[in-house]
């Protein structure tokens, strides 16, 4: 895959963004913050490891490799974290989102706040039950494939089927159209720099999302 390029100026435009500027904690740019920054990373995030994932059910790179390479966890004990009963019921698939920086993608800095502004670390629970809310969504309209992904408890193998990878990278798809149909649906809320910022970015996880 050749990643697009987004221009510099615009990078650091959107890195500069404020706590202020953003509005965090209140509903004025939710389309943004929660559209983009939150659901629209993670989307991004579910897809493009799933693209990758297609070397490893093509068997052109061993699932252990890939694990490695991408900074994948596969946690199976939820007693040290105490989701003990979740963990055992659906287990669960991790990858931070600094993997796709160093990939050469960009993801705003703000993406990996919290509502104060300090930085997370955040990894993404890939195929979480928290997605259920976007699943549900009018706009999301094969449900079916997408509710046994997030209720399957996912094991390093997995990578090798040919048909739950591709049922991924569709998650993805189908999880960022959702996230741009929400964005659009508040972006009369916003300010007209915020919203083309928005479109900006828009554009740009687009080109990654559906062109191959």
């Amino acid at each position: 895959m050749n990643l697009p390029d987004l221009d510099i100026m615009l990078k650091n435009t959107l890195n500069s963004l404020t706590l202020e500027n953003l509005k965090f904690g209140t509903d004025v740019n939710h389309g943004f913050n929660h559209g983009l920054l939150l659901y629209g990373v993670e989307a991004i995030t579910h897809n493009y490891l799933m693209q990758k994932a297609e070397d490893v059910s093509a068997g052109k790179l061993s699932k252990g490799e890939f694990i490695q390479k991408y900074n994948l966890g596969f946690l199976t004990d939820g007693k040290d974290i105490g989701l003990e009963f979740a963990i055992k019921k659906y287990g669960f698939f991790v990858a931070p989102i600094n993997t796709l920086e160093s990939e050469g993608i960009f993801i705003p800095k703000q993406a990996d706040w919290n509502i104060l502004g300090e930085k997370l670390n955040k990894k993404v629970n890939l195929f979480g039950l928290d997605y259920t809310n976007l699943i549900y969504r009018d706009n999301w309209t094969n449900k079916d494939y997408a509710l046994s992904l997030i209720h399957r408890k996912w094991q390093p193998e997995d990578l090798e089927n040919p048909e739950l990878v591709e049922q991924g990278i569709k998650f993805g798809e189908d999880m960022w159209k959702t996230c741009v149909a929400e964005f659009n649906e508040y972006k009369h809320r916003q300010s007209a720099s915020i919203t083309d910022l928005g479109q900006k970015l828009i554009d740009y996880y687009s080109k990654i999302v559906f062109t191959k």
